[in-house]
């Protein structure tokens, strides 16, 4: 390998490795919101304990209701919420076997109390340290990112207007989202009455409230040096 590719390789990785740290925040570290450019920072859970929050109101996985139970949840949040408990679990079992030395069969089940956000780090970490390819990462932060997108869509259903024009957080305009298996290109913004979020995973800036829609619009105007308050059109 020469030098120039070595240092590309070296780069490459090094990116994938700050893009999986970026995702594995998004799912597992609080939810830091501001309201408007001015205005304080305000911390909501993680979107994996919101996801969390929302199957244990609804009462799981309930197929119906008897007398004063809680209304069940539809059943992709129910099974999201247990791909990324088993998921992590794996994670975590396979960090501690090659701590160990021993098989994945053979590693101290007394780990296995390890709370999931954590369990979902420190296999990150380990995967990240581990990986000599790009691809020895990308598939754990393709993972992991597609269950960011998958959270906000369910506990933000209301966002479903894409805003066609640059996130004034990144300066994205389009980003790349998984669907039936396939890439499929959208708006990086999407917004709805309460809000807008930029699904770019490197970003995940979002505009909460009256105040907040309104600071967004105002830097996408200045931004496009264009005025009026229309950037987007309803998807499907």
């Amino acid at each position: 390998m020469t030098d120039q590719r070595a240092v590309q390789k070296a780069k490459d990785l090094a990116d994938e490795r700050a893009a999986l740290t970026k995702v594995v925040a998004a799912l597992v570290d609080p939810v830091m919101l501001r309201q408007n450019r001015r205005g304080p920072l305000r911390e909501r859970p993680s979107l994996l304990e919101q996801l969390a929050e929302e199957v244990a109101s609804s009462g799981g996985r309930a197929s119906g209701r008897g007398r004063g139970s809680p209304a069940p949840i539809a059943p992709a949040a129910h099974d999201l919420l247990e791909e990324i408990r088993a998921t992590a679990r794996d994670l975590w079992r396979t960090e501690a076997a090659v701590m160990c030395g021993r098989t994945v069969v053979q590693a101290p089940r007394v780990l296995d109390d390890m709370p999931v956000p954590e369990r979902i780090r420190r296999g990150a970490r380990y995967v990240s340290s581990a990986g000599r390819e790009v691809r020895d990462i990308a598939w754990l932060t393709n993972l992991i990112g597609g269950w960011v997108e998958k959270i906000n869509e369910l506990i933000n259903p209301e966002m479903a207007m894409e805003v066609l024009a640059p996130c004034p957080a990144c300066g994205r305009r389009w980003v790349y989202v998984e669907d039936a298996g396939e890439q499929k290109r959208v708006a990086a913004v999407v917004a709805g009455p309460n809000g807008a979020r930029c699904r770019n995973l490197a970003c995940g800036h979002e505009w909460r409230g009256a105040s907040g829609m309104e600071s967004m619009a105002a830097d996408i105007r200045a931004g496009l040096g264009v005025s009026g308050d229309q950037f987007g059109q309803q998807t499907g």
